[in-house]
């Protein structure tokens, strides 16, 4: 896998399902997506997704705006050296799958969210 590639997991993928959500905006780049339309098409939980974006908004890959019912996000890098990144990450990700995945998983930060995720507390629904 090209080095600039890793450098760019490392610095701005976190996740599989964040990779996942940041590729299928770049695939429909003039569409303007729901965390639930994405859930929905990922099949995955809406909260995550939402968690997901707003990570990838704060890294200047994604773009939102209010939409009627819901915030609505569109892929939108804040820079070309950013779109270029994307560019040669989605490449990797069809040529060499399971080397992105594999940089995913070791990347520490990867690790660090993922251990801090056990232990975020959450309300539940009774109160």
């Amino acid at each position: 896998m090209p080095d600039e590639v890793a450098r760019f997991i490392a610095d701005h993928i976190t996740s599989v399902e964040q990779l996942e959500i940041l590729l299928l905006l770049r695939s429909t780049p003039e569409e303007e997506w729901t965390a639930r339309a994405i859930s929905e098409s990922l099949r995955t939980s809406e909260q995550s997704v939402s968690r997901r974006l707003a990570d990838l908004e704060s890294g200047g890959l994604v773009a939102s705006r209010p939409g009627s019912a819901q915030r609505v996000y569109q892929y939108a890098p804040a820079t070309d050296a950013l779109r270029d990144g994307v560019t040669n990450l989605s490449s990797a990700y069809t040529e060499l799958r399971y080397k992105v995945l594999d940089s995913i998983f070791s990347n520490p930060i990867s690790n660090l969210h993922v251990y801090a995720e056990g232990f975020r507390f959450r309300k539940d629904r009774d109160g």
